[in-house]
C-alpha cells in the first residue's frame, strides 16, 4: 500500500503541476482558473471552489491518475483519495501541521503571486524553477534586504551549474554568501 501511495502522488504531483500551470496561461486563467483565486488569502473550503473544467484538469485527474494508471484495490484508492482531499485543504487552510514538510506559506505565496508555487509536492517547482519567487520572498521578509541580495548572489553562483536557487536551504550552503 505504501508503495502504491507513493507511486500516486508522483502521478499526481505530475498531472497537477502541468494542468494547473496550463491554466495559468493567459487565455485559460481569464476564463477559467480566476474563479479560484478570487480568494487571495485563501481558506480550506477555498481549495474546491473552482470552474467546472478546474475540477477536472487539476483536481480529478491528478488524484485519480495513479490509482488507475496502476490499478489499484478499491480500499487503496480510497484511502488515498481521503488523503489527497486532506491534503489539498491543508494546503489552503494556511496552519503548519507537524507532518508537513513545507511551510504552509508555499501555496499561500502562489494566491499571492500567481506565478510560482504550482505544484502540490514541489518537485516539478524546483525543477522549472518556479519555487524561486516564493523562496526570495521567505528571504527577504525573514532576514531584509541584505539576506536577499546575499540570496540572489549566491542563486547566481549555482546557476553557473544549472542548479535551483530553491535548493539552497536544504543544503545549508552559508559559505556562499560568507554568513
Amino acid at each position: 500500500m505504501f508503495t502504491s501511495m507513493c507511486a500516486f502522488l508522483v502521478c499526481e504531483e505530475v498531472f497537477f503541476f502541468y494542468g494547473h500551470w496550463l491554466l495559468h496561461r493567459p487565455a485559460l486563467y481569464a476564463r477559467i482558473h480566476k474563479i479560484h483565486h478570487e480568494f487571495q488569502a485563501p481558506i480550506a473550503l477555498g481549495a474546491t471552489y473552482s470552474h467546472p473544467v478546474e475540477m477536472v484538469v487539476s483536481n480529478l485527474i491528478p488524484a485519480f491518475a495513479g490509482p488507475l494508471l496502476c490499478g489499484t484495490h478499491l480500499y487503496t484508492f480510497l484511502g488515498w483519495i481521503t488523503f489527497a482531499l486532506l491534503g489539498s485543504q491543508q494546503h489552503h487552510c494556511g496552519y503548519k501541521f507537524p507532518w508537513d514538510t513545507r511551510e504552509p506559506t508555499f501555496h499561500d505565496y502562489h494566491h499571492e503571486a500567481f506565478t510560482c508555487n504550482f505544484g502540490i509536492v514541489g518537485v516539478l517547482d524546483w525543477l522549472h524553477g518556479t519555487d524561486q519567487a516564493s523562496y526570495l520572498a521567505k528571504r527577504k521578509q525573514a532576514h531584509g534586504q541584505k539576506a536577499l541580495a546575499a540570496t540572489k548572489r549566491g542563486a547566481e553562483k549555482f546557476s553557473l551549474f544549472s542548479i535551483s536557487s530553491a535548493w539552497l536551504p536544504l543544503l545549508n550552503c552559508h559559505f556562499l554568501w560568507g554568513a
